[in-house]
């Protein structure tokens, strides 16, 4: 066992792992903080991930998060200084308009046109928006998960944050005052408080005994595909507001990403 208990342990080293790092060091940055990676930085599904800052919400729980995302990452990366990515339009298509705008978190849409549209988009010269389907105009930025993993644990460690790839962690028990981590050599570790932040690999993981009784688990399905198709340098965001849907064009790597996602109980 080592003789250091940690303020806090992060098993994860994904995006949510280091975010939930970040947070902390930034409210508590005198605390002792570890983490966890049973791979490398960013080597689950953040690896593949595109994320997408939006203004529009389906509730009050999604309304609350998208204010503090929004917040949470303006702070680290101001004026839409994303590692690759970029702020951009967001043009979103839908045949409830006037539910678009109730569900908008900051501001307000602008209504557009087809042909607007149309002329941002040579890169998909087939596109087409029904005559039954409204354009309304709004601001977004998307940005490639894993280069802002990387970026994130660079500043942790920069901190002094303590991080262990390769590292898997096999058991958690909970003793009178701390909580114990078992890795797979059986080396232990201890620490006040634990976020366990491995996302896909959960159902998989030792530790998914912790959660068993959990009564609102959810898992998040996400469905993504590339466009063989190059975009310019100008074009916006697509939202697909009815199927909350979007294609996305990552100019850096030289293609449109469709996805959408889906929520079902375990």
């Amino acid at each position: 066992m080592t003789n250091e208990i940690y303020d806090l342990a992060i098993i994860g080293a994904g995006v949510m792992g280091l975010s939930a790092a970040f947070i902390a060091t930034s409210n508590r940055p005198r605390d002792i903080l570890v983490i966890f990676e049973r791979n490398i930085v960013g080597a689950g599904a953040s690896r593949f991930a595109r994320g997408i800052q939006i203004n529009i919400c389906r509730n009050e729980r999604e309304r609350q998060l998208i204010n503090l995302s929004s917040k949470f990452w303006q702070a680290i990366y101001p004026h839409g200084l994303w590692p690759v990515g970029r702020d951009c339009d967001v043009f979103w298509l839908t045949r409830n308009p006037k539910e678009l705008a109730r569900l908008g978190s900051v501001g307000g849409t602008t209504p557009s046109t087809s042909s607007a549209l149309k002329q941002r988009l040579s890169s998909l010269p087939h596109f087409f928006v029904p005559s039954d389907t409204a354009v309304e105009l709004d601001r977004g930025s998307y940005s490639p998960i894993d280069r802002i993993v990387q970026d994130l644990a660079k500043r942790l460690m920069a901190a002094g944050v303590s991080l262990y790839e390769r590292t898997s962690i096999e058991r958690i028990r909970h003793g009178s005052n701390n909580i114990l981590l078992q890795t797979s050599d059986n080396t232990e570790h201890l620490a006040r408080r634990a976020v366990l932040a491995i996302g896909p690999w959960l159902p998989d993981s030792p530790l998914l005994a912790h959660l068993i009784d959990a009564p609102r688990l959810r898992v998040k399905k996400v469905v993504a595909f590339h466009l063989a198709a190059r975009p310019t340098p100008k074009c916006p965001m697509i939202g697909l507001f009815d199927d909350y849907a979007f294609l996305i064009p990552m100019i850096e790597a030289g293609y449109w990403l469709f996805s959408f996602t889906s929520q079902h109980g375990m």
